[in-house]
């Protein structure tokens, strides 16, 4: 317990409490960051609270307003925030239930080719293709696009990896997942557009999003906060809302009895809400140009 402790370096609530994490997985990540950045996981954290409450925050509060996307994408090519930050968040087990939502999710509708949309450090594409699903990764080429590379090549994953500004998207996937992107999306009316463009007809775009709070959730999307006007953004772009992804009831029972964490099955709620809610949308249609 003593060597667990001193490994968990993240006490602030920001990111969770011990008990809310996957120790093996998140020593596994802090080894990944150690090893990529050459320096202690202890000064990693320290740097990354640093900048968070300082640097960061600056740059965030100015992004929020942002009035072009070039300058988005300079915050994004260079940020090291996210190195740190979405490592540890991949490593709580509640984001890791939600990954495996979205795997028991593309097993049962027999979903063979996957896209994740702003992939980030990586986590979602080396579980899936863990679990012997193709998942191609898409993200702005950067220093957090960088880190993702080195990691794909240390565990061996085999994938596509696209920069998301590159004219590569005339691919069919049978799904692309969306996974806490679209509210960092300066033009998100434009990417709904182009996630159609590379979906085959009936496949499936799965997004999680929470729209509000400023930062690096730019304002100007807060209006999709509400589920009918984001809804009503993806009916306009050939898409039907098919369902909150949850888990089966019997896993929701072992969850309320003590066994938080297990999932065996998933359903589809058709009750419309979103902000936190993996949501799932089928499409129906081709824009037409």
């Amino acid at each position: 317990m003593k060597k667990d402790h001193k490994m968990f370096v993240d006490t602030r609530p920001v990111l969770g409490r011990q008990e809310d994490f996957d120790l093996k997985r998140l020593k596994d990540i802090y080894r990944d960051l150690s090893e990529y950045l050459r320096m202690p996981i202890e000064e990693i954290s320290r740097t990354y609270w640093d900048r968070r409450e300082t640097t960061d925050r600056r740059q965030q509060k100015l992004i929020e307003n942002a009035s072009s996307e070039e300058k988005l994408i300079e915050y994004y090519r260079n940020t090291i925030q996210y190195l740190y930050e979405l490592s540890v968040w991949e490593a709580q087990k509640d984001k890791q239930r939600e990954f495996k939502k979205i795997y028991l999710f593309c097993r049962k509708f027999n979903i063979k080719k996957i896209l994740d949309f702003g992939g980030g450090v990586g986590g979602l594409c080396i579980y899936l293709k863990n679990r012997g699903l193709s998942c191609d990764y898409l993200d702005i080429p950067g220093k957090t696009y960088d880190f993702a590379m080195w990691r794909f090549n240390r565990y061996r994953i085999e994938l596509k990896a696209i920069g998301a500004f590159e004219n590569s998207l005339s691919l069919n996937y049978d799904a692309v997942v969306g996974y806490d992107v679209f509210e960092h999306i300066f033009d998100l009316p434009a990417t709904i557009e182009k996630i159609n463009s590379c979906l085959i007809i009936g496949g499936y775009l799965i997004s999680i999003s929470t729209f509000g709070g400023g930062g690096l959730h730019l304002l100007k999307n807060e209006l999709y906060q509400k589920f009918e006007n984001f809804n009503g953004l993806l009916s306009k772009k050939g898409f039907r809302f098919v369902g909150q992804l949850k888990i089966d009831r019997f896993s929701s029972l072992l969850n309320e009895i003590g066994f938080k964490y297990m999932s065996f099955s998933i359903r589809l709620n058709k009750k419309p809400k979103h902000g936190g809610n993996l949501i799932v949308h089928k499409k129906i249609a081709n824009l037409i140009d």
